[in-house]
């Protein structure tokens, strides 16, 4: 029977599983939301640091390109909000995401008339960016990195010369950063890393959205659902259980980002295979 939906012989092709433990659960899984608790930016550092301190060169490239590694034209200073020149020696993260319809500032890229405005301190803060994006960029201020790199915004978009060797530096653009995120959760650059909050919101706001939730569970319970929310139950004989074990719920994040509009994509699978080191957000969970 397939493995919450997938043959046991593509198990070996998955991302997640060949780190996952049979550990049973200490408490019942169920999906995050938006009211999970906030992701943890210092577990984030702790996962670098550990790597950094235990990988090496294997999984970090070290301070120094090699000589015949292409690297970026321009990158994102996260902290200055504008572009710079790369140097050789620059330590920055990489974006793997969709671009999707151009709304809500999707459309916003590098052209040869802004390549000079967006070099001036603050400039990134006055246009409107993708949310994708937007996140991305404060999520890398937030882990102490400096730069981050993002084709729209790292590309000369009408320049068909930069445009051309960029593309052709791709590999090791994205094997030299410090690490990759991939924007698995929204369908296009118009939505948030993720719908848990990043940082930890202000107590009595988010005292207030638990206090709310509990409420709805409550009333819930007293009233019963409406048919609208009413869930079916699983049937015992589906390919689908409740996960019971960390390989479980592993199998079932895995399960999830093959289906996602990110997975679909040429560009985003070669940004996934040529990344040392990636940080997935998808479902409203951040996996490394």
């Amino acid at each position: 029977m397939p493995y919450h939906g997938i043959n046991a012989h593509l198990e070996p092709f998955l991302p997640y599983i060949e780190k996952a433990p049979s550990t049973p659960l200490n408490t019942p899984w169920h999906l995050p939301n938006s009211l999970s608790r906030p992701i943890s930016i210092g577990t984030v550092k702790s996962w670098l640091a550990t790597c950094d301190r235990h990988h090496g060169t294997h999984c970090n490239r070290g301070p120094q390109l090699a000589a015949s590694d292409q690297q970026p034209t321009f990158l994102i200073d996260v902290r200055r909000a504008c572009l710079v020149l790369a140097a050789p020696d620059a330590v920055y993260a990489t974006l793997s995401y969709v671009w999707g319809q151009a709304r809500g500032g999707a459309d916003f890229s590098l052209t040869s008339d802004t390549r000079h405005d967006l070099q001036i301190e603050g400039s990134l803060d006055k246009v409107d960016l993708p949310r994708t994006i937007r996140d991305a960029m404060r999520f890398v201020a937030a882990l102490d990195v400096p730069y981050l790199w993002v084709d729209r915004l790292c590309i000369i978009q009408d320049s068909v010369e930069h445009k051309h060797g960029q593309i052709k530096a791709m590999a090791s653009i994205y094997s030299n950063s410090c690490f990759t995120i991939i924007a698995a959760q929204s369908h296009d650059a118009s939505g948030p890393l993720s719908s848990r909050p990043l940082r930890s919101p202000a107590p009595d706001r988010w005292s207030t959205l638990r206090s709310i939730s509990k409420s709805l569970v409550s009333l819930t319970k007293v009233i019963g659902p409406s048919k609208r929310a009413a869930v079916p139950s699983v049937d015992p004989t589906s390919p689908w259980r409740r996960p019971q074990t960390d390989r479980d719920v592993m199998a079932v994040m895995s399960a999830d980002l093959l289906r996602t509009i990110w997975y679909s994509r040429g560009w985003t699978f070669q940004e996934f295979l040529f990344s040392r080191r990636k940080i997935i957000f998808h479902n409203n969970t951040i996996n490394w």
